[in-house]
Formats: structure tokens, C-alpha cells, sequence
């Protein structure tokens, strides 16, 4: 799967599309990440069925996997004519299950927007707005708190290093 990956990112998109293809046939149903890298990267090459082919074998396999359920919806959302209504409960059921999704909370206003529920979508963009923030000050508050142990640790290992150095 990391070599399908690499192949795609090279851009040798239809080597990576069979690979994955070739994988996903020899374990079947029993790898439900493997299915959803496979229909992103259908859904990345604009092949929008068979993203949603692959995508929703995943939800057949884990009806709750959330990353298969807004890119299904992405999926829905990309085809030639958006098909807003479809997409509409996918976002429902992935944000039920985990409410701290930004990129879902945006998708969902786009949706809702586009079915002229315009204080919806507001009220959904500026969720996703609140939550990506969230989301980069959790990340800040974790690196600082990283960087401040790491220096810690820096300042026992040079203390403990002074009283050897005593000795």
C-alpha cells in the first residue's frame, strides 16, 4: 500500500490505482483502509464511479468509518452533477460519529449552501472555522509542551553531566 502511495504521489497514477486493485482483490473485504486509499486515489484521477465503488465497500465493511464517509461525500460532491442530496447524509453520519472534523464541518456548509440552506452553512462554516482552530492550538499546545520537556531533559542530562564532572 505505501508503494501504490509513492506511485501515485510520482504521479505513475495508473500503476498505483492497479496495485492498489491487485491488493485489495487478494484481501478482499478484510482491509477497509485499503479500500478507501483506493477510491481517493480514483477520486484524485477524477474517476468519481469508481471512487465511489471503492468507498463504499468500505462503508459496507465499517458503516462508521469516518474518513470513508466525507470522502464519499467528496466523491458525490465531484461528479457531473454534484449530487448534493447524497452527500448531504454521509456528512451527517461522519460528524455524528466524531464531532471534531473541520474539513467535514466545510464540506457539510458547501453542501447545505448548495441546497439553499444559507443559515446552515453558515452556522457549519464557521464550526469548521472553530474547530480547525481548535485543532491547530491543540497542535501548538503539544509542541510547545514537547519542546519544553525536551529542554528539561536537556537541563537534568547537563546538570547530571556537572556533578560527574565533579566527582
Amino acid at each position: 500500500a505505501i508503494v501504490a502511495h509513492a506511485l501515485f504521489d510520482l504521479g505513475h497514477e495508473r500503476d498505483a490505482i492497479d496495485m492498489c486493485s491487485l491488493l485489495c482483490a487478494s484481501l478482499g473485504v478484510a482491509v477497509p483502509m485499503l479500500w478507501n486509499n483506493l477510491g481517493v486515489m480514483h477520486l484524485l484521477s477524477g474517476k468519481y464511479d469508481d471512487a465511489v465503488i471503492a468507498l463504499h465497500k468500505v462503508l459496507m465493511m465499517s458503516g462508521g468509518h469516518v474518513t470513508a464517509l466525507n470522502n464519499m461525500a467528496m466523491a458525490l460532491l465531484a461528479a457531473d452533477p454534484p449530487r448534493y442530496e447524497a452527500a448531504l447524509p454521509l456528512l451527517h453520519r461522519s460528524l455524528s460519529l466524531r464531532r471534531h472534523q473541520p474539513r467535514v464541518w466545510s464540506n457539510l456548509s458547501v453542501v447545505l449552501s448548495a441546497l439553499g440552506q444559507e443559515q446552515s452553512a453558515g452556522v457549519a462554516l464557521a464550526r469548521s472555522m472553530q474547530t480547525g482552530r481548535l485543532d491547530s492550538s491543540t497542535k501548538r499546545n503539544k509542541s510547545e509542551s514537547k519542546d519544553h520537556q525536551q529542554q528539561q531533559q536537556q537541563q537534568k542530562q547537563q546538570q547530571q553531566q556537572q556533578q560527574q564532572q565533579q566527582y
